[in-house]
C-alpha cells in the first residue's frame, strides 16, 4: 500500500465529499454506492468535516476529468452555507489484472503428468483526494489485492478483498490528512442510536447504468427480498436476523433502536427517520445538521407506525 499526502501550507477544510466509485470494468450502479457511501461513513467517523455521499450532488454527463466541473458540488456546498473554497473531494477507482502461469500437474502417486495454465486476478486501488480552493491533487493512495477463487460466494459483498482495500486506503488517507487538512473537530452525539437503513441505494444511478429499484420490479417477491437483504447485509454484515429483517421491510432512513435516558429528543425506539432538515435521512446529513446546529433544533421527519411526526431535536 502506498499512500502520499503532498507537503505544503494547511488547507482550509470544512467539507469532504466522496465520488462514486469508478469500476474499470461493468458493475451495476448500486456498487459503486455501496463503495463510496462506505468510504463516506468512515470520514463521518472522524468528525472533522461536514460530509458528502454518493447521490447527495449531480454529477454532469461526460465530465469525469474534473470533479468540480463534472458535478454540482459546488453549489450544493453554498446552499448549506459551506465555502466552496474549503472542500476536499475524494475519488477511488479500480482495476482488474490477470495474470497466468503454467503449472506442473501430478497425478495421484504423485508423478508428473502434465502441465496445465493458471489465471490469478489481482486488483488494483486507487484513491486521490483534491481540494477546492486550489484544485491541487493533495492526496493518493493506491494497493493491490490478490482475489481469493476458492472462498464461497456472498451476494452481499461480491469482492470482499476490494471492499477491505479501499477502506484500508481510506483509513490510511484520513489519518495522514489530519496535519495538512485537519478540519474542525465536532463531536456532538444526537441522544439516540439508530440502525441506518441503506435503501438509498436502490434510487442511485450512474449514466447508462439504471437504479437497483428497476431490477427489484421485475424480480419475483423471492429474489426481491434476496436482493434487499443482501444490500441491507453490505452494511449490517453481523445484525442479527429480526433486526435485518426489519430493515428489509422498512423504507429508507435511521431506525432508532435506543434514546438516551438523559436525553430529550422527543424520539422514541422503533422510530424511523426519514428526512432531517429537509433532507433524506443519511447518516452524514445527521452529522451535517447536529455540526450546524448547537444550542439550536433540527427538524426531523419521523414515521412512528403509519403516523408521521414532526419532531424537532435538540442539539446542545
Amino acid at each position: 500500500m502506498n499512500v502520499e499526502v503532498r507537503p505544503g501550507k494547511p488547507l482550509d477544510a470544512q467539507a469532504l465529499a466522496v465520488f462514486p466509485f469508478q469500476f474499470r470494468w461493468d458493475e451495476p450502479a448500486w456498487r459503486s454506492f455501496e463503495l463510496s457511501q462506505a468510504l463516506a461513513l468512515q470520514a463521518v467517523e472522524t468528525g472533522r468535516y461536514s460530509v458528502f455521499g454518493p447521490g447527495e450532488f449531480k454529477l454532469v454527463p461526460g465530465q469525469t476529468s474534473n470533479p468540480f466541473l463534472g458535478s454540482d458540488l459546488v453549489l450544493s456546498l453554498a446552499d448549506r452555507g459551506i465555502s466552496p473554497m474549503a472542500a476536499l473531494v475524494f475519488r477511488c477507482s479500480a482495476e482488474r489484472r490477470t495474470t497466468s502461469a503454467v503449472q506442473q500437474v501430478f497425478d495421484a502417486a504423485g508423478k508428473p503428468s502434465g502441465a496445465g495454465r493458471v489465471e490469478e486476478e489481482q486488483i488494483v486501488a486507487r484513491l486521490v483526494v483534491f481540494h477546492s480552493a486550489s484544485r491541487e491533487k493533495v492526496a493518493s493512495a493506491s494497493g493491490m489485492v490478490q482475489v481469493d477463487p476458492f472462498r464461497a460466494a456472498d451476494s452481499s459483498d461480491p469482492l470482499p478483498e476490494l471492499t477491505g482495500l479501499v477502506r484500508a486506503l481510506m483509513a490510511k488517507v484520513l489519518e495522514k490528512l489530519e496535519e495538512r487538512a485537519p478540519g474542525v473537530l465536532v463531536e456532538r452525539a444526537p441522544g439516540f442510536d439508530y440502525l441506518w437503513n441503506p435503501k438509498a441505494s436502490l434510487d442511485f444511478s450512474l449514466e447508462g447504468k439504471a437504479p437497483l429499484r428497476q431490477a427489484l420490479e421485475s424480480a419475483d417477491a423471492l429474489d426481491q427480498e434476496l436482493l434487499l437483504d443482501a444490500r441491507v447485509r453490505f452494511f449490517h454484515p453481523a445484525l442479527e436476523p429480526g433486526a435485518l429483517s426489519t430493515l428489509v421491510r422498512s423504507p429508507a432512513g435511521l431506525l432508532v433502536t435506543q434514546v438516551r435516558e438523559a436525553a430529550d429528543t422527543g424520539l422514541r425506539a422503533g422510530d424511523l427517520i426519514v428526512a432531517i432538515a429537509g433532507e433524506p435521512a443519511l447518516p452524514q446529513a445527521l452529522q451535517r445538521a447536529l455540526r450546524g446546529a448547537t444550542g439550536t433544533t433540527v427538524p426531523l421527519q419521523v414515521r412512528r407506525g403509519k403516523q408521521p411526526v414532526e419532531i424537532l431535536l435538540p442539539v446542545r
